[in-house]
């Protein structure tokens, strides 16, 4: 696409992307990261049909798993998150 060789490098880290079976960018792998750290904090609502819907992140919750695992992210990159977080909101709730 024209873009010279070492911004393509900066953009991808080959080795975690082969490891994964997709390509993820390097500047999106602390969101990743932190994605990943803060996976287990969903807050889930029961709804009287039986089924679950996927609310969103417990921040509280996730702000400890961000601190515990040590990971430090930027306001941008928090809000990197948040578009994750309701991205997979979506597709764990059937949308």
């Amino acid at each position: 696409m024209g873009l010279p060789a070492e911004i393509v490098a900066d953009l991808s880290d080959a080795g975690r992307d082969a490891a994964k079976g997709f390509e993820v960018w390097r500047v999106n792998w602390p969101i990743v990261d932190a994605f990943l750290a803060v996976a287990t904090q969903w807050r889930q609502l029961a709804l009287v049909d039986g089924r679950v819907l996927w609310a969103g992140l417990d921040y509280t919750a996730a702000d400890v798993a961000l601190r515990r695992a040590e990971i430090a992210i930027t306001a941008d990159q928090w809000r990197g998150l948040q578009l994750m977080e309701r991205e997979a909101a979506a597709a764990l709730n059937g949308r």
